[in-house]
């Protein structure tokens, strides 16, 4: 939802001059991307280039293995950049994986009081912290829904042994 998709490569809108060049599903030139598409039989070259006569374009199945590739690159690091990943909301991994793939793990790494809030486990603050950034300020509208989305660690009921979700603050 966040990233839409795109047949053909296109610059960085915030950074058309030296941004990368991304296609598909937000992806950009990686290796994990690279290896998609070749194994898929397209030429890296052709697709991760602005020139009309020379682009191939990538069908949405393409695009959804890049993403892909790229989010499972990136579980194992926010699992080390937050030691609490494994145990925090749903939501509030998908925010994070969600931000990783929009800005990198480098990019995100960056969020140090948004990740010393959900490592606390003070969700109104990463929330805060998450707003309070140049990010936010650039996709104003996609940050507000990710901040929503961040929700409190589930909670083990004692007697049932059955996790539940604290409602979110007010």
């Amino acid at each position: 939802r966040e990233e839409g998709y795109e047949r053909f490569a296109y610059p960085d809108p915030l950074n058309p001059e030296t941004g990368p060049i991304t296609v598909g599903i937000g992806s950009t030139r990686t290796r994990e991307a690279e290896r998609v598409l070749r194994d898929r039989g397209l030429d890296p070259n052709r697709v991760f280039t602005l020139n009309p006569r020379a682009q191939q374009g990538v069908s949405r199945d393409i695009a959804r293995e890049m993403a892909g590739a790229a989010l499972a690159k990136n579980e194992p690091v926010l699992r080390s950049m937050y030691p609490t990943y494994d145990q925090e909301s749903a939501s509030t991994r998908n925010v994070l994986r969600s931000m990783a793939f929009n800005l990198g793990t480098t990019g995100l790494s960056k969020f140090r009081k948004m990740e010393q809030a959900i490592t606390s486990g003070d969700i109104e603050a990463a929330r805060r912290e998450a707003l309070d950034s140049k990010r936010a300020r650039q996709i104003p509208a996609r940050a507000k829904r990710e901040a929503e989305m961040m929700m409190p660690r589930p909670i083990r009921y004692g007697r049932t042994d059955r996790m539940y979700s604290p409602l979110p603050p007010e």
